[in-house]
């Protein structure tokens, strides 16, 4: 590796959609959803992350608080 340090990241798929909510910024009522696409994350905004979750966590609904 040429004398580079590399960092390896291992982790499970989670069993139910997880939105990330900046601390003191405007954002939607759900915060951010995040996606892995190739090497790459991507931000789906809120039409797009909605059919997201549709197919991906089947089955899935949202706490009657939320």
């Amino acid at each position: 590796m040429q004398g580079k340090t590399v960092g390896v990241v291992s982790c499970q798929s989670s069993p139910e959609p997880v939105f990330l909510k900046w601390k003191d910024m405007e954002m939607s009522s759900e915060g951010d959803f995040f996606v892995r696409s190739g090497p790459g994350t991507v931000k789906l905004a809120s039409d797009s992350f909605r059919e997201y979750i549709r197919t991906r966590f089947v089955g899935w609904s949202p706490p009657a608080d939320a």
